[in-house]
């Protein structure tokens, strides 16, 4: 019996892992990921299941194309001028014409892709020694520069600037013992009653851990800010998205945190619950976030949030796999259901269309 439990168990998690991006520790593997092009012109969905491409209609959300490329897609981005479509995979990162569907190049590593869309830049993980924060032209590939972090700690998340000019990165938490670890009985009990953003950032204050955030000038590939701050969770994978000097990190277990230039953070939360999915407008002015069924668009600068639901269909349950923006604000998500969902800029789903 004990035997047979642990097959269950392994059965379970394989359905609801899969191949999961290897950054987030949060992600559902097996999806479908999605990127439209800043004219809204161009939408594409790329599978971790059928390892194809669709070419879709961006109005009625049909498939026009479509290709087998035999990679398990796990995110996309189209450059800024649509000419190109940036497929990560889980074995590779791939650059692929838009107008054809073929890789034009592919780099065997590198993941948890940064997009600075008025630089025309894209900035890669290369998990290849010496280990760097590698950063591309969009279109062609070419290799711009590189910028060595601490190996030695995971990197949590990292992200461009929208003009390409600076670098933000946090590195996963670690032991620190300046920052007292109070056991949760402890706890103020007006706290441990209210069960809500005061008590988690309680918690992720006094729990004996601290992250280290750098920002870097990627002209000269130096730190402008290298400081430790109070915050950090053990999940990888974080959006890490710029809007003005304020990064804003979002995380799979929604514990998310903004840091402005001085290095403060400031604790809060999104919408829905869990963020198996999340994305950032090109400018950073607004987050997608979803989970099992249910997401948010939030504004950065007042973090307020419209929740959005999908209908339940039957069979496994639905979570968000990824989002994409166009730049009139309209929001594309791709599910674990197959399913590319159209939302609005006023945070409401105006279709949702099976891809097969």
């Amino acid at each position: 019996m004990p035997n047979a439990r642990l097959a269950l168990v392994a059965i379970i998690s394989a359905l609801l892992l899969g191949d999961a991006r290897p950054s987030d520790a949060g992600g559902v593997g097996n999806g479908l990921a999605v990127a439209v092009s800043a004219d809204g012109k161009q939408l594409v969905a790329g599978s971790a299941n059928t390892r194809a491409l669709y070419e879709l209609d961006p109005a009625t959300l049909k498939v026009r194309r479509r290709v087998h490329l035999g990679w398990r897609v796990q995110a996309m981005a189209f450059a800024p001028d649509g000419k190109t479509i940036l497929v990560e995979c889980t074995k590779a990162f791939h650059w692929v014409d838009a107008s054809t569907l073929k890789p034009k190049k592919t780099l065997e590593s590198g993941d948890n892709l940064s997009i600075a869309h008025a630089a025309g830049l894209v900035a890669l993980n290369v998990k290849k020694r010496p280990y760097s924060i590698k950063i591309f032209d969009v279109n062609t590939g070419e290799e711009k520069t590189a910028i060595a972090y601490n190996s030695r700690q995971s990197v949590a998340g990292f992200g461009l600037s929208p003009d390409g000019k600076r670098l933000a990165l946090l590195h996963s938490r670690t032991a620190d013992k300046s920052e007292k670890k109070v056991p949760f009985k402890e706890i103020p009990e007006e706290l441990r009653k209210k069960r809500g953003p005061e008590l988690e950032e309680f918690k992720l204050r006094n729990d004996g851990y601290t992250s280290q955030f750098l920002v870097y000038d990627v002209a000269t590939g130096k730190p402008t800010l290298d400081t430790r701050i109070w915050y950090g969770t053990s999940n990888l994978g974080h959006l890490v998205a710029w809007h003005g000097d304020t990064v804003h990190v979002v995380t799979y277990d929604n514990k998310c945190v903004k840091i402005d230039a001085k290095g403060e953070a400031t604790f809060f939360e999104l919408g829905n619950s869990y963020n198996y999915a999340k994305a950032a407008s090109a400018d950073g002015s607004v987050l997608l976030s979803g989970g099992l069924r249910n997401g948010s668009r939030t504004a950065a600068a007042s973090l307020e949030s419209t929740e959005f639901s999908l209908d339940k269909i039957v069979g496994f349950p639905e979570y968000f796999f990824g989002f994409s923006f166009a730049a009139d604000g309209t929001g594309y998500g791709g599910t674990t259901a197959h399913r590319v969902v159209r939302i609005k800029s006023d945070g409401t789903v105006e279709a949702a269309t099976p891809v097969f």
